[in-house]
């Protein structure tokens, strides 16, 4: 009988840890994790690339304000 309880706690010991809560492996939680990072280094990339867009959309009205106003200004100047 003592035999059985060691070898039962070995093999408990023996095996990877589980999370308490969902009964996940250390290995698919660490798994989740690097996943869970991943998404969030996309997701820093992809605001990274719209803060540019953003910044070329505005640049791009800026000069077309500009230029419509000089075209008025010298068309005022013309008549």
């Amino acid at each position: 009988m003592e035999q059985s309880t060691y070898k039962q706690e070995l093999a408990e010991l023996l095996m990877p840890p589980k999370c308490e809560g969902c009964g996940s492996s250390a290995s698919e939680v660490q798994a989740e994790i690097q996943r869970y990072r991943n998404n969030m280094e996309q997701l820093a990339a992809l605001k990274g690339s719209l803060e540019e867009w953003k910044w070329h959309q505005r640049a791009m009205a800026d000069f077309q304000r500009k230029t419509d106003e000089m075209y008025e200004g010298a068309n005022m100047r013309a008549h």
